[in-house]
C-alpha cells in the first residue's frame, strides 16, 4: 500500500516537473523569438533601401542553401515514407522557387511575394508535422527566422514610402518607442519566478504588437 501511494505521489511529482519545462521551454521560445524580431527591426530600420534589399538577398541566399543541404539529406535517407518524403521535396522545392522569384521594391508588390512565401512555408511545415521527416528542429528554426527578416524588411519599405511620409514618421515613431520598451523588457532577468507571470505576459504582449503593427502595414 505504502508503495502504491510512493508511487502515485512520485508520478504526480514528475507530471509536474514535465509541466514546468514546458512551460520553461515556451517562456523560452517566446522570448527568442520577441528578441530576434527585435534586432532584426533596429538593423532594418538603420538600413537605407538598397543596403536593405541586399541583406534580404543575402538572407534569401542562406537559407536557399540550407533548403538545398535539407533536399539533399532527404534524398539520401529513408526517413518517412516515399509518399511523404516525395510530398515534402515536392513542397521545398516550391517554396525555394517562391524565395529565389525576384524581390520586389514597392510595398504592395512585395506583399504579394512575402503572402506567396508564407503559403508555401507553411506547406511546408504542415508537412513536417504530419509526417516523420525533418524533425530536426533547425528546419523550422531557419523556417521561422526567414518569416522575421521578411518582416523587417516589410518595415524598412514602409519607412521609405515617399508618397506618404505622415505614415512614415508614425511608423518610425510607433516602432522606436515600442523597441525602447523591449530593450527593457529583454534585460530584465526571466529566472526571477516572482516576476515570471508579468515578464511573460510582456513578451506575449511586445511580440503581438510588433507583428499586428507589421499586418496593418500592407492595409
Amino acid at each position: 500500500m505504502v508503495n502504491v501511494i510512493s508511487e502515485t505521489i512520485l508520478d504526480k511529482f514528475n507530471k509536474i516537473n514535465k509541466m514546468e519545462n514546458v512551460i520553461i521551454q515556451r517562456v523560452k521560445d517566446q522570448l527568442k523569438n520577441l528578441k530576434t524580431l527585435s534586432e532584426e527591426l533596429e538593423v532594418q530600420m538603420a538600413l537605407g533601401k538598397a543596403e536593405a534589399k541586399d541583406l534580404f538577398k543575402q538572407e534569401r541566399k542562406n537559407i536557399s542553401k540550407f533548403i538545398e543541404k535539407e533536399k539533399n539529406i532527404l534524398n539520401e535517407s529513408n526517413t518517412g515514407s516515399e509518399e511523404s518524403r516525395r510530398s515534402f521535396l515536392s513542397k521545398i522545392e516550391n517554396l525555394e522557387s517562391s524565395i529565389n522569384a525576384e524581390i520586389p521594391s514597392s510595398a504592395s508588390n512585395y506583399d504579394t511575394y512575402k503572402t506567396k512565401v508564407l503559403k508555401n512555408i507553411y506547406q511546408v511545415e504542415e508537412v513536417i508535422k504530419e509526417n516523420d521527416i525533418a524533425r530536426d528542429r533547425s528546419f523550422n528554426t531557419t523556417l521561422d527566422s526567414f518569416k522575421t527578416k521578411m518582416d523587417a524588411f516589410r518595415v524598412n519599405l514602409a519607412l521609405h514610402d515617399k508618397d506618404n511620409p505622415e505614415k512614415v514618421e508614425r511608423v518610425r515613431n510607433d516602432f522606436t518607442t515600442k523597441l525602447t520598451e523591449v530593450r527593457g523588457i529583454l534585460a530584465k532577468d526571466e529566472r526571477d519566478e516572482a516576476n515570471l507571470d508579468n515578464f511573460t505576459e510582456d513578451i506575449k504582449q511586445s511580440f503581438h504588437f510588433f507583428k499586428k503593427a507589421i499586418e496593418d502595414l500592407s492595409k
